[in-house]
Order: structure tokens, then C-alpha cells, then sequence
């Protein structure tokens, strides 16, 4: 008899990585822009239905807005999800109450030619 292993989260006190499939290790995404300048979105990430979003950004000099969109399996359509967010600093880390949806992606704006913008993302429930 095999031994019986989860594969979902349940309900989790600290974040998990929602970009690599382990959830443990610190991976991220990184968008670079182009010349001129448009919308870079990223893949989508399971959200495995949890609460929060944690977000760090960090960007190269010039300043750039994240739109998280938002999936869900029972209308099939992806939305933008509550404001941009335009962080003033290099680094920031926001949390977002993301109320349970499927998935989730990033559209990030004004990302200037060969500017990076690196995005860890992860989630919980508490």
C-alpha cells in the first residue's frame, strides 16, 4: 500500500510560493520591458483558493504599476483585481486579500526598455 501524500495546501498559517510547484523554495518572476514600453503579463498561478496574496516587488530604477487579475473557474474569466499597485521604493511587500479565486496573474505597466521588474508571490490563509 502507497503512502497517501497531499498535494494541496489546506490551511496555511505562513506563505507559500505560488510560482514554483513545491511551494517552498523562493522563486520569482521577472518581466523585462521593451521599447516602446507595453503591458508584460506573466503565467497564470493556482491560488489554491487561500485568502491572502503576498506580494514583494522589485524593480530597476525606473517606476512601474502591477495589476494582479483575477481567474475564476465558475465564470471562466479573467479580471483586473482591485487597484493597480504603483510602489514608490525599489522594494516593497503589500498583501492583498484576494477572497479565495482559482488564479491569478500580473500585467505589469510602463516598464521601460530593459527594465526589470522581479515579482516573488505567495499565499495563506491566515
Amino acid at each position: 500500500m502507497s503512502q497517501f501524500k497531499h498535494t494541496s495546501w489546506g490551511r496555511t498559517r505562513g506563505p507559500k510560493n505560488i510560482i514554483n510547484a513545491d511551494h517552498t523554495t523562493p522563486v520569482s518572476v521577472t518581466l523585462t520591458g521593451t521599447n516602446p514600453a507595453t503591458d508584460r503579463t506573466t503565467d497564470e498561478y493556482i491560488t489554491e483558493n487561500q485568502r491572502f496574496l503576498h506580494l514583494q516587488h522589485i524593480r530597476d530604477d525606473d517606476e512601474c504599476t502591477i495589476q494582479i487579475q483575477a481567474y475564476l473557474h465558475a465564470s471562466g474569466q479573467w479580471a483586473d483585481f482591485g487597484s493597480a499597485i504603483s510602489p514608490t521604493q525599489a522594494r516593497t511587500h503589500t498583501v492583498v486579500e484576494i477572497f479565495g479565486v482559482d488564479k491569478i496573474r500580473f500585467v505589469v505597466k510602463g516598464l521601460a526598455n530593459a527594465k526589470t521588474c522581479t515579482i516573488f508571490a505567495a499565499c495563506s490563509t491566515f
